[in-house]
């Protein structure tokens, strides 16, 4: 009892502090293809390049709801998405936040042991994977996922689509803006993202409209550079929850923003110099793999880089700052993704040799 008055006050207090609110992702998505209708989305890929204006995804991502609705689902069932950096996947993402499903992002290494102990225990109800990419046979995997009792559907973006599998065009060309509209609730979940397992089996990260926006509201609060002179670079996998926050954010902040599919340093650079392309996050690894090609490439236009999700040299976010990168340690979880962080105004003792400050509405403390 003790434990859900305490909870129970505490959603009190985000409520009463504005980091929750009663609008939903799907009322968020809505505003921002109306506000920011021809802001780009564009994914880089070797064999599977895209752009997308963000009034075309949310209208694709409108009209795959209703052929996922005409397949049976309903508001609260569980689809996962195993899918890179591509067009298809954020259509797909998109018309699960519409129809009012709990989107199940799952990173494209996962292999079949992973996978299907995800299908299993979420009770995912249908499973969206490309046929084949970079040499992994996606539909070879779901022959090994051993017993998922409640998958009704495989959609197969590609053209080699099984036997009882449905193909992602034939779907899409039975899309439609007309189904339903289920209610929805800023506190319903509508997201369960998988961690990595390292410790014992991976494990759902339950995530509700509200504590998803509330890393973009925290954000917004922190500060920083004015979001409409972003434009931005996006390394993370979509499976990752920054990557989930990579195709959710340019609806809030109408940033133009280039998503990769697989992290190539050189690709990357090149894509900054093409679209001067001027803010991006990701691992040290990410980091230095662009200093290395600072003289190749005319890097000029970058200037703001957050790190983390591994430990951080301080050595590297000096380097950085040596090139005109304010760069800035960052600390965070898929239960939490920024729980603190630095910013590129403060000085670079705070940006390379802390984890920076709590984030706006974030709370910790340091035990033995």
């Amino acid at each position: 009892m003790a434990y859900r008055e305490a909870r129970a006050a505490l959603a009190r207090r985000w409520y009463d502090e504005g980091f929750h609110a009663e609008e939903t992702l799907r009322d968020k998505i809505e505003q921002g293809a109306a506000a920011f209708p021809d802001t780009p989305l564009i994914f880089h890929s070797d064999d599977h390049p895209g752009v997308i204006t963000l009034s075309e995804l949310h209208r694709r991502g409108q009209e795959l709801a209703g052929a996922l609705y005409a397949l049976g689902l309903r508001k609260g069932d569980a689809v996962a998405i195993q899918m890179p950096n591509w067009v298809e996947g954020a259509v797909a993402y998109h018309a699960a936040a519409a129809l009012g499903l709990v989107l199940i992002p799952i990173i494209h290494i996962y292999g079949p042991a992973e996978v299907g102990f995800i299908l299993r225990q979420s009770r995912a109800k249908a499973l969206v994977v490309p046929d084949n990419w970079r040499g992994i046979d996606y539909l070879d995997r779901i022959d090994k996922l051993g017993d998922t009792p409640d998958l009704a559907h495989v959609i197969v973006v590609g053209d080699n689509v099984p036997e009882g599998a449905v193909a992602w065009r034939d779907l899409e060309a039975r899309a439609t803006a007309e189904f339903p509209r289920p209610e929805l609730h800023a506190d319903d979940v509508m997201m369960l993202v998988y961690t990595s397992g390292t410790t014992a089996e991976p494990k759902g990260v339950q995530h509700t409209h509200n504590s998803l926006l509330a890393e973009v509201r925290a954000g917004d609060l922190a500060g920083g550079r004015d979001p409409r002179s972003v434009a931005f670079l996006q390394p993370f996998p979509a499976g990752h929850i920054a990557g989930v926050l990579g195709l959710v954010i340019p609806f809030i902040r109408g940033h133009k923003t280039v998503l990769l599919d697989i992290w190539n340093a050189e690709e990357a650079a090149a894509l900054i110099e093409e679209h001067e392309l001027n803010t991006s996050a990701g691992t040290p690894f990410f980091l230095t793999g662009l200093l290395e090609l600072a003289g190749k490439y005319d890097l000029s236009s970058m200037d703001m880089f957050g790190t983390g999700g591994a430990g951080v040299p301080p050595s590297v976010v000096e380097l950085a700052d040596q090139a005109g990168w304010a760069a800035y340690r960052t600390y965070g979880s898929t239960e939490h993704p920024t729980i603190s962080a630095s910013q590129r105004e403060d000085p670079i003792a705070k940006r390379a040799y802390t984890d920076g400050r709590a984030t706006p509405g974030s709370a910790f403390r340091i035990v033995d």
